[in-house]
């Protein structure tokens, strides 16, 4: 969604770059206030979100699901450069960067698979995105982003997500449910 919004926006700033380092900044700082919150909720509550949903039964689900919401944050992060890459007119970026997970998936994903079954599917596509962080700090190079300036962008979601992890771990033990949601 980020992508179609910002793409436009950066093409229009093609030449501009304190305000394309702005706009990468605060788009950035957005999608941590939004992705870290989500990313501890669904870490910290995986086995009760399962539970309830779907039964104890399907517990199983819990350690994938704590990996895929990592894999969804790593993409959260990465895509972000996506835009910028092609508005600034640097499409092969982009191109490079997805040759690159696509050829690490393909190299990882059957030994992880053998070994781990479903956690090793999730393992091998979490592993995957994480060579797209390379990507997004040379888009944070090629606007000229101080380390600190980005590492800003962290804060409230960062402040959030504690208090999301905290908040759950204080009432763990208040919320139980008996009953799940399509059993």
């Amino acid at each position: 969604v980020s992508n179609f919004i910002l793409f436009p926006a950066y093409s229009k700033l093609y030449d501009q770059k304190d305000k394309i380092k702005s706009l990468f900044l605060k788009s950035t700082e957005l999608i941590m206030i939004l992705g870290i919150p989500i990313l501890c909720f669904f870490i910290i509550n995986s086995s009760f979100i399962i539970s309830f949903l779907f039964g104890d039964e399907w517990l199983g689900a819990v350690v994938p699901l704590m990996i895929l919401s990592v894999f969804t944050f790593l993409k959260l992060v990465g895509d972000t450069s996506t835009s910028l890459f092609l508005g600034l007119g640097f499409p092969k970026m982009e191109s490079y960067r997805n040759i690159i997970q696509v050829v690490v998936l393909f190299l990882i994903i059957f030994p992880l698979t053998q070994s781990y079954q479903l956690i090793g599917v999730c393992l091998a596509l979490t592993i995957a995105a994480m060579t797209t962080l390379y990507f997004w700090i040379k888009a944070i190079k090629r606007i000229e982003a101080k380390a600190f300036e980005v590492l800003a962008c962290f804060k409230v979601g960062t402040v959030l997500g504690l208090i999301i992890l905290l908040s759950f771990l204080l009432f763990e033990k208040l919320l139980v449910f008996e009953n799940n949601l399509f059993s």
